[in-house]
């Protein structure tokens, strides 16, 4: 008489994190297993789509979703799938917990080394992507310009 044999194969999921990346410079998110005896795959998604943004084929302890020059599109929660295969059998696979990808942006209406030759003159400096800005500091060549003498910051919400 054969006895049925159980396996039970216990795994957790390393969730992936918070990542502040700026428009056009590539960001990572990256999620993986720890404990498991069998073969992982990974799936990407952004969160509220259906549809995977990545699949991973290396079935390695760790899986990384690479976007090479995100957009504003590309901001928001993102998560990846776990599915093990152990022997013959595969689950339906394990969501891990959600990252936020949060694409900024900063432009500036002048070089990084402008010389101001006049009494006054308006240099503009734009942030996109994060409603959170609280300070905006001004350098010069001795250091931070006191703000509240000659700077005038105003915040506007672009898109």
């Amino acid at each position: 008489k054969t006895e049925p044999s159980l396996t039970l194969n216990v795994f957790e999921i390393t969730n992936p994190t918070e990542v502040v990346a700026l428009v056009g410079v590539a960001a990572s998110l990256t999620c993986g297993v720890t404990g498991n005896t069998g073969t992982p795959t990974y799936t990407w998604y952004k969160v509220g789509s259906d549809t995977p943004v990545f699949t991973d084929p290396s079935n390695g302890a760790t899986s990384t979703y690479n976007i090479a020059s995100p957009q504003f599109s590309d901001d928001g929660a993102y998560k990846c799938k776990v599915a093990m295969k152990v022997g013959d059998f595969t689950n339906d696979g394990f969501d891990s917990a959600m990252a936020e990808l949060i694409v900024k942006q900063l432009t500036a209406s002048f070089a990084e080394e402008t010389t101001v030759k006049k009494a006054t003159d308006t240099l503009v400096c734009t942030y996109k992507g994060d409603n959170d800005v609280k300070n905006v500091v001004w350098t010069g060549p001795s250091g931070a310009i006191d703000s509240s003498k000659i700077v005038t910051t105003e915040y506007s919400e672009t898109d």
